[in-house]
């Protein structure tokens, strides 16, 4: 008998906030790979982020309760696709 078993790619869930797996949303986008969700906990996030890869990134707690605030002079998102 021979079995055929078809391997898939799963997305992983990256959690980010004081108790979360990375307390940086920019460490998490670089530990993440294309595909994965970071999940982000409540609260402002002093941050200028580079995104690079396809990922998505949602609010733990719903709209309006994540905060990203850029250092001064820097965009606070920067989004560059492959395509």
């Amino acid at each position: 008998m021979l079995s055929l078993l078809a391997l898939t790619a799963q997305a992983a869930t990256l959690t980010v906030g004081p108790s979360g797996d990375y307390s940086t949303l920019e460490a998490a986008i670089t530990a993440a790979s294309a595909g994965d969700v970071l999940l982000i906990a409540r609260g402002s996030y002093v941050e200028a982020l580079d995104i690079r890869k396809d990922l998505s990134l949602i609010s733990a707690e719903g709209s309006g309760s994540v905060l990203i605030l850029p250092p001064a002079g820097e965009d606070a998102v920067t989004v560059t696709s492959s395509d």
